[in-house]
């Protein structure tokens, strides 16, 4: 049978290929495809760290006729989300971190204004006295 050494390479023991419940098989040949999938997408991830880790380094490698010093962009600071799930979640602290940002930055503003404005009110007030 043509099939029984596909199974015995998947990890099947020759008693669970012939004595055991057909739907063993077909669990044995779903966790395979399962299992291929998954070391495709770490061969995936992997060529893909390694290309974004060689395009960081890349500037290091053109030759230039300015003196300047050529630096490397920055590697990654964290990993590729694996999920939706995990994409979803890093996209929305992102954006909440661009909002805290932004927030702060209006704060910042609001206050350098209102110190401008007092400190002219001040100035005002202490030349109207005569400089008092």
């Amino acid at each position: 049978m043509e099939a029984y050494p596909y199974y015995l390479a998947m990890g099947m023991s020759a008693a669970e290929f012939w004595d055991q419940d057909a739907a063993l098989v077909r669990a044995y040949r779903k966790a395979s495809e399962i299992d291929r999938e998954r070391r495709n997408f770490e061969m995936w991830m992997s060529g893909r760290y390694y290309y974004d880790a060689l395009c960081a380094a890349s500037p290091l490698f053109r030759t230039s006729f300015s003196r300047a010093t050529i630096k490397p962009e920055p590697y990654m600071e964290k990993p590729y989300p694996i999920s939706e799930a995990q994409a979803r979640r890093e996209k929305e602290a992102e954006e909440r971190a661009a909002f805290n940002r932004l927030l702060a930055d209006m704060e910042r503003t609001s206050r350098e204004t209102m110190k401008k404005r007092r400190e002219a009110r001040e100035e005002e007030a202490s030349t109207d006295n005569g400089g008092h």
